[in-house]
């Protein structure tokens, strides 16, 4: 591969760096991806195992719990972090309680992992600059943003002011109706807290309102009729780039800066969550800090010298490694003193951008403090004007529902036909509703309210709340 010999992680070009600087030698077994999870559990059933994988979590039967009780991997207990990855452990009080929680299994260290810091930057809309001057001016609430979409369409003849994803959940909306807005396909259930219950968005009043909102914007011809069959790809090269899409979901490093059929480049602008007009999006989804855990294996000889290597990662000289290479090869500094990624990366010749790049060449192999920033170094004036716009508002996570509840296997073994059911017959009921199929009365709501609770919907937010009630009492 381009950014390792033969996809092998033992010629990385960070890899002979990292081992002069920790003095020790890494020896990598690595497969690709569609093989995976078939040769993890022939590597399981041989006993001949590694000293430490970030695998067990995603394809270990059970999760780490049920690993750790079949001895597969051992607990990371307190003490033995505290002498061996002091750093780490450190950082793990400098966190937020429910990040904390994601670090846990069953009261266990059972993983050491990634702590991204920096501020996240999830989808958020963007729209052309220009049509914003001339039609918007002053987007903030629901009604103004409406009003928008409505001027686009009756001043450009743009017939897709909005674009709908397939599962018809825009960003940056859940303030305005007042519940986390969930696709009609999704595959988990949707489910959030308001005050101390917990209650499902596919049944929720706001989520009722926001379709009945889509509707209207579909019925006047501002949303594509068959949103639900595109793809993200088509939209951005047919018709962002043909003057025919006013508002789309676009994230830091994509959708910011559109060069157009006819060469020129058009600026766009970011437009800020849609709240209730108190400029805090009291809905916001949860975004944890922690990445991926790497388990040590039960058997392995040296965990302490395991402990200490990956704890390398978040000293001051491991925290630039890791994040940003190779002084030279990978970045330098500037006359400011500030670090500047090298050609290899902005000029990545894989042609798969900076992000990848950097995620291609700094791959994380070990649990890190990552710089979830770091992208923004190669960042185009409107890409960090558009990034400054996000990073301004302020989020209150306190509808999400919390990682500290997470239902345990046997739990999720309870309800897993029930949900299955119910989520089945939601999205195709509730694609009829997004379409106008089928009239989105109140009626024609209950009546599907009731078919959910008649699979057994009241039964499996029992178990939710149950978890939910324990966790806060911290009996869980």
């Amino acid at each position: 591969g381009v950014y390792r010999e033969n996809m092998e992680y033992n010629n990385m070009l960070l890899t002979p760096y990292v081992e002069e600087a920790i003095g020790v030698d890494f020896d990598y077994t690595t497969c690709s991806d569609m093989v995976a999870s078939e040769q993890f559990q022939l590597m399981i059933a041989s006993g001949d195992w590694p000293d430490y994988s970030s695998t067990v979590q995603g394809y270990y039967s059970g999760g780490l719990v049920q690993a750790y009780a079949d001895e597969v991997i051992m607990e990371l207990e307190p003490e033995l972090l505290q002498e061996n990855a002091p750093l780490y452990y450190n950082q793990l009080s400098q966190i937020a309680p429910e990040d904390v929680a994601y670090t846990l299994d069953d009261g266990m260290y059972l993983a050491m992992y990634s702590i991204r810091d920096g501020k996240q930057l999830d989808q958020a809309l963007v729209t052309r600059a220009d049509w914003y001057e001339q039609y918007g001016g002053d987007v903030h609430d629901l009604q103004s943003f409406t009003d928008y979409l409505y001027a686009i369409h009756d001043g450009t003849g743009c017939e897709n002011s909005i674009n709908a994803e397939s599962g018809g959940a825009l960003v940056g909306l859940n303030d305005a109706f007042g519940v986390t807005i969930p696709a009609y396909n999704a595959r988990d259930l949707p489910i959030y807290v308001d005050g101390d219950k917990v209650y499902t968005s596919l049944t929720a009043d706001g989520y009722y309102d926001y379709i009945q909102w889509f509707n209207g914007l579909l019925n006047d011809g501002l949303v594509y009729p068959e949103f639900y069959s595109r793809t993200m790809a088509y939209v951005r090269s047919v018709d962002i780039l043909a003057d025919n899409m006013g508002v789309w979901q676009g994230n830091s490093n994509s959708g910011i800066e559109l060069t157009m059929n006819d060469g020129h480049v058009t600026a766009t602008y970011a437009i800020p969550q849609i709240t209730d007009g108190d400029g805090v999006d009291n809905w916001g989804t949860y975004s944890s800090s922690i990445g991926g855990g790497y388990s040590v294996f039960a058997d392995c000889a040296y965990p302490e010298l395991v402990l200490q290597a990956c704890d390398y990662f978040w000293t001051d000289d491991g925290y630039i490694m890791g994040n940003y290479g190779v002084e030279g090869e990978t970045f330098y500094y500037d006359e400011n003193g500030d670090i500047r990624f090298t050609e290899l990366i902005t000029n990545d010749v894989a042609g798969q951008g900076a992000e990848n790049a950097i995620k291609g060449y700094m791959d994380e192999l070990w649990p890190m403090l990552i710089d979830n920033d770091r992208i923004e170094v190669t960042f185009t004036e409107s890409q960090t004007a558009a990034v400054n716009v996000w990073k301004s508002f302020v989020y209150e996570t306190n509808h999400s529902y919390p990682q500290a509840a997470a239902l345990t296997t046997d739990e999720q073994d309870s309800i897993t036909n029930d949900v299955s059911d119910i989520m089945t017959t939601a999205s195709t009921t509730l694609l009829s509703f997004f379409t106008g199929n089928t009239p989105l009365t109140p009626e024609a709501w209950e009546a599907y309210v009731a078919t959910l609770e008649g699979i057994g919907l009241n039964d499996v937010l029992d178990v939710y709340q149950n978890a939910y009630d324990q966790a806060q009492a911290g009996s869980r």
